[in-house]
C-alpha cells in the first residue's frame, strides 16, 4: 500500500484501533500518538504486560512491530537509578522480548526532551545550533535588514518549537566563553 494515497488513512485507522485496544486495556493509563510515534504514561509497572499482549496482537493483525532499539522506557519516580535497575529487570523477567528496550531518567518525545532529568537537556541541542546559526549569520556581509531578517526566519524559529510547552530559561542565550 505504500504510495497509495488511501495508505496514510488506513495507517490511521490502524493506530486508531492501537490506541482504543491500549485504553481499554488500562484505563488508569494515558497514551498518545503522532504519526508512528506512541508515548504511554503508566500508572503501575505491571501494565507493561496488558501492553505487550495488545501490541503483539495488533502486530499479528496488522505487520507492523515494534523496533527494541527505539524503544524508551522513562523512569518517573524516585529514587531514579534504584528504579531503573528495577525496571530493567522486571522487563527480563515478564517481557523478555522487551528486555532490550532502553530504561533511562529522560528521553526526547517528538522533538521534547521528557523526564526527571530532562533539566539541561531540554535546551542543549537548541542552543548548539542557535550558536551554529549565529556564527553562520555572522560570517556573512549582509547589511542590518537582511541580518535582521535572517536572524528573524533561521535564528528565532530554532527555539520557537520547544517554547510552545517550556520558556527559555534567563541563561540560556548568554554568550559562553
Amino acid at each position: 500500500l505504500q504510495g497509495d494515497p488511501l495508505s496514510a488513512l488506513l495507517y490511521i485507522l490502524c493506530v486508531d484501533c492501537l490506541m482504543g485496544a491500549l485504553k481499554h486495556t488500562c484505563p488508569l493509563d494515558m497514551f498518545r500518538a503522532c504519526a508512528d510515534d506512541l508515548c504511554g504514561v503508566l500508572s503501575n509497572i505491571r501494565s507493561l504486560i496488558s501492553i505487550q499482549v495488545v501490541f503483539e496482537e495488533f502486530s499479528s493483525i496488522s505487520g507492523n512491530c515494534l523496533r527494541p532499539e527505539k524503544c524508551v522506557v522513562v523512569v518517573l519516580s524516585f529514587p531514579l537509578e534504584g528504579n531503573i535497575l528495577s525496571v530493567k529487570e522486571y522487563l527480563a523477567q515478564h517481557i523478555p522480548k522487551w528486555a532490550s528496550f532502553s530504561v533511562v531518567t529522560h528521553a526526547t518525545y517528538l522533538g521534547f526532551v521528557m523526564g526527571p532529568t530532562a533539566g539541561k537537556h531540554i535546551f542543549a541541542k537548541a542552543k548548539k545550533e542557535w550558536l551554529h546559526r549565529i556564527a553562520d549569520l555572522a560570517s556573512t556581509s549582509a547589511g542590518p535588514t537582511i541580518s535582521v531578517l535572517n536572524y528573524n526566519i533561521k535564528v528565532v524559529s530554532i527555539f520557537s518549537y520547544l517554547c510552545q510547552l517550556i520558556p527559555i530559561p534567563n541563561d540560556i542565550l548568554t554568550k559562553e566563553h
